[in-house]
């Protein structure tokens, strides 16, 4: 669970402060990233209780992988194509982000709940701390891929989430 909190907390801060080299509209991406956000963490919890928690957290971050690597190989200037991957990215990653929270509580016992919320919290936070950092690398094709290693890596250790039954 640590390692899918560290890529989500990242993630998150990443693409939000990728927001202004990203080529297009600048405020129209802007917006598009609140409203997906918006939607994404009214869905996660529905998605949570009716589906299970590897496969909304799986189906994220593919959602956020597939927009941000969209948004790598896009080569036209469509501004509506590009917030359109935006919407994506962002999507899948603050569904992650916000299942995170919500399936802690599933997943752990009473006895450790804190315990596994703090140092769950504490590795995404340390992460956080890098997101800026990365995120003003030049060229900007170098942070987006970073981005999708992490979540690659991530989603693979979505997939050996325990659920309870």
């Amino acid at each position: 669970m640590a390692i899918i909190w560290l890529s989500a907390s990242f993630g998150y801060y990443l693409i939000s402060y990728q927001l202004k080299y990203i080529q297009g509209d600048f405020w129209m991406n802007g917006i598009v990233s609140s409203l997906s956000e918006i939607v994404a963490d009214c869905l996660a919890g529905v998605l949570l209780n009716r589906f299970g928690i590897r496969t909304v957290i799986s189906s994220s971050f593919f959602i956020s992988l597939l927009g941000m690597v969209s948004l790598i190989f896009y080569t036209g200037n469509s501004s509506i194509w590009i917030s359109v991957f935006v919407l994506g990215s962002k999507f899948g990653i603050s569904s992650v982000f916000n299942t995170c929270y919500c399936s802690n509580v599933i997943l752990f016992p009473v006895s450790i709940l804190s315990t596994s919320f703090g140092i769950c919290n504490f590795t995404a936070r340390i992460s956080t701390i890098a997101a800026p950092y990365i995120a003003e690398l030049i060229p900007e094709w170098i942070p987006r891929g970073i981005f999708c290693i992490i979540v690659s890596i991530a989603f693979l250790a979505a997939n050996l989430v325990k659920e309870p039954k």
